[in-house]
């Protein structure tokens, strides 16, 4: 039988059912992650998981939406650790610290496209599906619409660059050296060309 949990408790566990689900998703992917094995780290009963997500998959939209949502509020940070810097430079900066989260903490994010996890996310609703591409647009229209800057092409297009670009960090180690001074070249001139000030 499943106990109940104070809302506080439910706080508590959902919490640690994520992290869990993230440092499982470092070197796994989602198909390989057991439910079993998240519910016994975090100490409750597997039915008890069920109160919380219908799905691993569930879990790791939430996951995903949670991570955007850090990096966002971590390269907005930037902006205030560089004042003297000028908007499209500061612009520039936080692409460049985004991609870095990307490769180095969280490279799975990048892998969203990839057979397996497509897989995976074929299961989940469509309307959460897509959200979580969508997400990418709306992030990127807020830290514009904080910077006072904005796009002279249509949004979904810079997203879509972006994207691109951010997709690439999941074949990095197949490209020579010279890969990251490439994507930092191509991340200034996205923002030289498509980007300005209100």
């Amino acid at each position: 039988m499943v106990r109940g949990f104070s809302e506080e408790e439910k706080v508590i566990i959902k919490d640690q059912l994520q992290n869990e689900f993230m440092k499982d998703l470092r070197h796994q992917n989602i198909q390989q992650i057991r439910i079993d094995d998240l519910v016994k780290r975090v100490g409750i009963a597997k039915g008890s998981f069920y109160l919380f997500y219908s799905s691993k998959e569930m879990l790791f939209a939430d996951v995903a939406k949670k991570v955007q949502s850090d990096m966002v509020t971590d390269i907005m940070k930037l902006v205030k650790e560089h004042p003297e810097l000028e908007k499209k430079e500061q612009l520039k900066l936080m692409l460049k610290q985004l991609f870095h989260y990307l490769t180095e903490y969280f490279p799975w994010l990048g892998k969203l496209e990839s057979v397996e996890f497509e897989k995976s996310l074929r299961k989940l609703p469509e309307e959460t599906r897509n959200s979580l591409f969508r997400d990418d647009v709306s992030d990127i229209q807020f830290v514009l619409t904080q910077m006072k800057m904005k796009t002279t092409i249509p949004i979904e297009e810079v997203a879509s660059m972006i994207q691109i670009i951010t997709f690439s960090s999941t074949r990095h180690d197949y490209f020579n050296t010279s890969y990251q001074a490439a994507v930092d070249k191509m991340l200034e001139m996205l923002v030289e060309q498509f980007v300005e000030e209100e």
